[in-house]
């Protein structure tokens, strides 16, 4: 119990540190465009577990095509940003065929080379949706950054961290990490098209044991930024 008390308190003393230091940092916004936006919309291939189901594989193969992820970005003078997204991924290690990720992330960009090429760290929220109807939802660190490739073509990447999420039936201590890395392309002025990969890995105890269950494939997706 006292050891349980003591990691928790750890865990939100570093992210407490994260967020100070995040804010702390930092000079006056440059004179640019005053407001960027970025809206995209994704399709996430998560190959399921076939030996978990004894009927409806082929269905169930490449998940739905109909399900809505994506994400809104918007930036203030090419500093300060804010990310709202929604993706959805299988969890059927643990019995649960999906599950919904909203979230929302304050940011900070660092180290702007040029207006393609840029490093940012954040602080913000995540929820967790289970199709059992419970939820588990807690703060996250993040990262990211992309690299110009000439005029019309990118890297891009971001991960987050989530240390302490809420503890959902017989599970706890759960912890999460998300990934996504890729290539942005822009056919048109306006206009973009992703192709990444993204995972999504969830750390639990459970029995008294430590597991995890994880989520990955392939990501493709379209936007537009003004």
């Amino acid at each position: 119990m006292h050891h349980s008390l003591s990691v928790t308190l750890s865990r939100s003393c570093v992210l407490a540190s994260c967020v100070v230091g995040l804010a702390l940092v930092g000079g006056t916004a440059r004179a640019a465009d005053p407001l960027e936006t970025d809206l995209g919309l994704d399709w996430w291939h998560i190959p399921y577990d076939t030996n978990a189901y004894d009927s409806g594989t082929a269905a169930r193969l490449f998940g739905d095509p109909g399900t809505p992820n994506g994400f809104t970005e918007i930036w203030l003078s090419r500093q300060w940003g804010v990310r709202g997204a929604r993706y959805e991924s299988s969890l059927d290690d643990i019995g649960i065929d999906n599950s919904d990720h909203t979230s929302i992330d304050f940011k900070r960009r660092f180290f702007s080379l040029s207006d393609n090429s840029f490093i940012s760290l954040g602080a913000g929220w995540e929820s967790i949706g289970l199709d059992s109807g419970e939820s588990s939802s807690g703060p996250r660190l993040t990262a990211g950054g992309r690299v110009g490739v000439g005029e019309s073509l990118s890297l891009y990447g971001h991960t987050s961290w989530l240390p302490e999420l809420d503890d959902v039936g017989t599970r706890s201590n759960l912890e999460g990490q998300e990934f996504e890395a890729g290539l942005s392309f822009e056919p048109a002025p306006f206009v973009s098209v992703r192709l990444g990969f993204r995972r999504f890995k969830l750390d639990f105890d459970e029995g008294g044991s430590s597991n995890t269950a994880e989520s990955e494939g392939f990501i493709l997706g379209a936007g537009f930024h003004w």
